[in-house]
């Protein structure tokens, strides 16, 4: 996840200097910047860099919150739900 939000301020600082003509405000929306690039195959990779980063933080929060609530559970009723139960 690190990785990628640093590619992201690299790809997106780098996208001001390159695409000066554009206003700097829509260069930093992803779909914007996607959108002024004509190679199909630079946008397809992109695409599925923004699908792949997506995916990695909505799984690594899922699983975050869902441990947080299973500890929640175990604990406001500790006789009665586990941790397992809670999840």
């Amino acid at each position: 996840m690190t990785v990628f939000a640093a590619m992201g301020v690299m790809i997106t600082s780098a996208a001001v200097v390159i695409y000066s003509a554009h206003e700097a405000d829509e260069l930093w929306d992803p779909m914007k910047l996607v959108g002024t690039i004509q190679q199909v195959a630079v946008v397809a990779i992109s695409m599925f860099t923004v699908v792949v980063s997506t995916l990695a933080v909505n799984i690594a929060l899922r699983t975050s919150s869902l441990l947080f609530s299973a500890n929640d559970f175990a604990n406001a009723l500790p006789k009665l739900i586990s941790f397992a139960h809670g999840c």
